[in-house]
């Protein structure tokens, strides 16, 4: 098998792992190619593109096989340890991991805001999937609020109900900018909104765990300066930083 590993640009996670196969000698670096660099049409065309938005292929340059996600990890892996490869695929982790797969992908451009409207030759952009993004917000939203619960003991009225105006103002402000697909845009605010909070809140509990007060301030910037990068990805207006503003001050 020569193997291609096509990886999406636009998600420093795949970029990573991609890379971490080179270094660790599982890939050559000729076998690992960007999403925006690959411009070879026999390889497109060979390709499933409703499927690669959610699973990086692995083309097989010798034959027609095309691997993706899960599958393709798992034959790199299995270049090198063809034994620990041939375990996961035939007990419980091969689910799991085809769902943490999934959960992940499906939110890698919440996690990792990525440029809008930047039309690509080859698109890995994810499509909307409902359940792993109200999972994805429920983790974050449970984890910021662990957090603030530990550092603060408490979830009072001045959390909650600047939360509740903020959510309220993103949802006019996806209503009047948004002409389709209103709520499932609603949620992927929610959920940049909730990476904002969490991106936050860690560097202020670290601050208060080791005593370093001015980190309490740079987790606010923090919060604050992920919010306007995730509101400009998103296209809405910075007027929504007002409320925002109003509920990283109370806290």
């Amino acid at each position: 098998m020569k193997p291609l590993m096509i990886y999406d640009a636009d998600c420093p996670a795949c970029k990573v792992y991609t890379k971490g196969f080179v270094q660790l000698g599982w890939l050559d670096p000729e076998a690992r190619q960007s999403n925006r660099t690959c411009q070879d049409k026999g390889i497109m065309h060979r390709l499933d593109h409703e499927r690669a938005r959610h699973e990086l292929p692995l083309v097989d340059l010798e034959g027609p096989e095309v691997r993706y996600g899960v599958d393709a990890m798992l034959t790199v892996i299995g270049f090198r340890f063809p034994g620990f490869a041939r375990f996961v695929e035939r007990t419980f982790l091969y689910g799991w991991t085809k769902r943490l797969y999934a959960f992940f992908s499906y939110n890698r451009r919440v996690v990792f805001p990525a440029e809008p409207e930047r039309w690509q030759l080859l698109d890995f952009a994810p499509r909307f999937h409902m359940r792993y993004r109200l999972m994805l917000i429920g983790l974050l939203f449970g984890i910021a609020g662990m957090v603030h619960w530990l550092a603060v003991g408490t979830l009072a009225l001045e959390t909650v109900l600047p939360l509740m105006l903020t959510l309220a103002c993103g949802y006019v402000a996806v209503y009047q900018t948004s002409t389709t697909d209103r709520f499932p845009n609603w949620l992927d605010w929610v959920g940049h909104l909730g990476m904002s909070i969490l991106l936050g809140a860690i560097v202020k509990v670290v601050g208060i765990l080791t005593g370093f007060e001015f980190l309490e301030l740079v987790g606010n910037a923090v919060m604050v300066w992920q919010f306007v990068v995730r509101l400009r990805v998103m296209l809405l207006p910075l007027w929504l930083v007002v409320p925002f503003m109003l509920l990283v001050l109370l806290n």
